[in-house]
């Protein structure tokens, strides 16, 4: 999944250290990685969880990849972010598989307050 991976790694040992690095971040609530049918490769969450995350990830990628090709021939999907209330779900679909990344943002994502004009208009003389 990491192109900078050296040639000794096995795509398993691949799979364990960018699971770690990405626990290590204090935002990764879970992540999921999925084959290119949509199989669950490795998760950490519970099984349940997995299996409902997994199917509406890989059909929201399905129906995005549709959606891009269709605006655009010949272009692909590479990233996809979600943000909700809750969380954040980071998508990236890359060489068969597709890694999902559920984070918690570290602020809500709020526009700032509209500034209010304390100035009075200039006097007329």
């Amino acid at each position: 999944m990491s192109s900078t991976a050296t040639a000794t790694a096995t795509p398993i040992q691949e799979v364990e250290d960018l699971l770690k690095r990405l626990q290590s971040n204090k935002h990764v609530q879970s992540v999921i990685i999925l084959n290119e049918k949509g199989q669950t490769i490795k998760s950490t969450l519970d099984d349940v969880p997995t299996k409902k995350y997994s199917e509406i990830i890989n059909k929201m990628v399905n129906q995005t990849r549709g959606h891009i090709a269709d605006i655009e021939e010949g272009n692909e999907l590479t990233f996809l972010r979600v943000r909700t209330k809750k969380y954040e779900i980071i998508v990236h679909p890359e060489n068969g598989y597709i890694l999902v990344v559920f984070q918690n943002p570290d602020k809500p994502l709020t526009a700032p307050p509209a500034e209010k004009s304390t100035s009075k208009p200039p006097a007329t003389t």
